[in-house]
């Protein structure tokens, strides 16, 4: 295109050249030569003159024309045509009509799967919230202004703790301190449970997810909010625990009066009984007692679960909690061929704060699980060992061990593994719940590490007590300490309390 405006320019001044010759010749003819050359000069002028105008006017036109499509462009003028008449620009004209048409059409396309992407989240039924970098509301669906009662047009542009009221428990979450955090919030959510309050008092029970989102580069990112409704679920798990403990209530009732009895036959007539009668009474007792544990479970859980099950954490010497319960479970462990024993540490174990009667619970169950899912023969090893500031009790045994997917679900409520369910144990899947529980609330932790075939070990952690806190409980029971068995001397006192004990009598 180029060299065709420049030949049609070229011919114009070649042909102006021309005919300025042939003028200067007829001038040059009819006078004479002084006034031949000033009209030959005025007429080269004239003829630059008319050249660079023509040459100008070309250029200058297609220019003023290309300004005019771009800006249309730029203006996104779409639909009101590039027209140029000019033959010169009638390539560049289709080239531009042709790339807009394509934007056009592009931009249509990007505007209807806007409006899809706006119609699919208006109709989730979570609520979902998009923020930038510095916690400011970019998107605020239909199903968050039910939960928070505010329009999208009030929040979008807002800090997002300035909409959101979310309580765990009886604490207000500051939502923008875990958006970097979303295991943190989590782990409120499991063990409190997360509620979020409206504007008009509305109470909902939720879940929340944190999603950290990149918008268009590595330094423009943002935060996704996620909220799902589990007030439906909520009030569901309300009823099952009122069933399960208004059930477990009138059980215990009926059973406390067949203990009774079988108790009372035991102790009046054991010595006159016959032997298989004499079994069949121990077989009342022992299933009696089993169903007992189960009642105390189903009503622990439901205590659990409702925020209602209380500890009372006091200076407690966990080695002599752990070889008493070690001394209780012997008979059990030696019934069935098993090497149960206390390993003691050569390290000193500091006290720790813990409810005595809790604890204990834990460790008789974690040591009758191993006696259970342990092997004729095999060996039981219990330990207890300082930490840096914490305790840990350990329970190893040499008994079938757990497959590696079950560990993820050991703790969770009515889970048995599957191979113990072929092997036809018994069990409700409660006391691991139970006692993981119970240790995370005395800040503690419970972990398992199992290989099938070779065995596992099941170990959690305590607080050390402080000195203050040693102190405190040591003036709450002049002196003594609790070990799970009532009340014993503390370990400091008991060569005194012995050598007066021993030279009185």
């Amino acid at each position: 295109m180029k060299l065709a405006i420049r030949a049609k320019s070229f011919l114009l001044s070649l042909i102006l050249v021309i005919l300025l010759g042939i003028i200067s010749l007829i001038i040059y003819l009819s006078a004479g030569a002084d006034t031949t050359i000033l009209l030959v000069g005025g007429v080269g002028s004239l003829f630059i003159l008319i050249s660079t105008y023509l040459i100008s006017y070309f250029y200058t036109q297609g220019a003023k024309k290309m300004a005019a499509i771009l800006e249309k462009l730029e203006k996104d003028q779409f639909n009101s045509g590039i027209g140029v008449a000019d033959h010169d620009l009638e390539h560049l004209t289709n080239t531009f009509s042709l790339i807009t048409e394509q934007i056009q059409q592009r931009e249509g396309n990007f505007n209807k799967q806007e409006k899809k992407m706006e119609t699919l989240l208006q109709a989730l039924s979570e609520a979902v919230i998009a923020l930038d970098q510095g916690g400011k509301v970019l998107i605020f669906n239909k199903t968050s202004e039910k939960f928070t009662g505010f329009t999208a047009q009030m929040v979008v542009g807002k800090h997002i703790d300035e909409i959101l009221h979310i309580y765990g428990g009886d604490e207000k979450i500051i939502i923008s301190n875990y958006l970097a955090k979303p295991d943190e919030l989590a782990t409120i959510h499991r063990e409190r449970g997360l509620q979020i309050r409206s504007q008009d008092g509305k109470i909902f029970h939720i879940a929340v997810s944190v999603t950290s989102v990149v918008f268009t580069d590595e330094e423009n990112h943002g935060f996704i909010l996620t909220f799902y409704d589990e007030t439906n679920q909520k009030a569901l798990e309300e009823m099952k625990l009122d069933f399960v403990s208004m059930a477990a209530h009138e059980l215990r009732t009926p059973l406390t009066v067949i203990r009774g009895y079988a108790e009372l036959l035991n102790s009046e007539l054991g010595d006159k009984l016959s032997p298989e009668h004499q079994e069949h009474l121990h077989r009342l007792e022992f299933n009696a007692a089993n169903l007992g544990t189960l009642i105390d479970n189903l009503l622990n859980v439901s205590r659990i679960e409702r925020g209602s099950y209380k500890i009372e954490p006091q200076s407690l010497d966990l080695v002599s909690l752990v070889k008493n319960a070690v001394t209780d479970l012997l008979d059990q462990a030696n019934s069935k061929g098993q090497n149960l024993s206390f390993v003691e540490s050569a390290e000193k174990i500091p006290m720790v704060m813990a409810d005595s009667s809790r604890i204990n619970q834990v460790i008789s169950n974690l040591i009758t699980n191993a006696i259970t899912y342990t092997p004729v023969g095999e060996s039981i090893k219990v330990s207890v060992t300082p930490q840096g500031s914490l305790v840990s009790v350990s329970v190893q045994d040499t008994g079938i061990g757990i497959p590696k997917e079950a560990l993820s679900k050991l703790f969770t409520k009515f889970f048995r593994v599957s191979s113990v369910l072929e092997q036809g144990s018994k069990g409700t899947g409660l006391g691991l719940f139970i006692s993981k529980s119970i240790i995370a609330m005395h800040g503690g932790e419970i972990n398992v590490e199992s290989e099938v075939g070779k065995g596992s070990t099941f170990s959690f952690t305590l607080p050390v007590a402080t000195s203050a806190q040693t102190a405190q409980s040591a003036a709450q029971f002049g002196g003594l300490t609790k070990t799970g068995k009532g009340i014993m001397i503390n370990p400091e006192r008991l060569s005194q309390r012995m050598a007066g004990r021993f030279s009185s009598n």
